[in-house]
């Protein structure tokens, strides 16, 4: 294997996470990652495709945004109808709401 080694200021929550880390090499795999993020503008795909079914081997509807701080629906005074199960992900993730509900 290949090591690529970076040159880039490392952010505190990378200092801590490499302070953490148990081997050299989970030290080195964290700088190296953090700096390919800082130096790569798109290093991180701007959606992920949904795999998983949801119940009994089919994909379930949609319903909203549910926040894993109190386990409840994320409410909101709009309501917004998505032609696909993707546009509710999406609308999710851009509300910083980890999880599409289904029902």
């Amino acid at each position: 294997s290949t090591s690529i080694n970076f040159i880039c200021e490392l952010k505190n929550d990378t200092i801590r996470a490499i302070n953490q880390a148990p081997s050299d090499y989970c030290k080195e795999k964290i700088k190296n990652i953090s700096c390919q993020i800082d130096s790569t503008p798109n290093f991180f795909p701007t959606s992920l495709p949904r795999f998983c079914p949801i119940r009994k081997g089919n994909f379930g509807d949609i319903i909203g945004c549910i926040s894993n701080d109190d386990n409840s629906t994320y409410s909101t005074n709009k309501l917004q109808v998505f032609n696909t199960d993707i546009m509710c992900i999406d609308h999710c993730l851009k509300l910083s709401v980890p999880f599409a509900g289904n029902v």
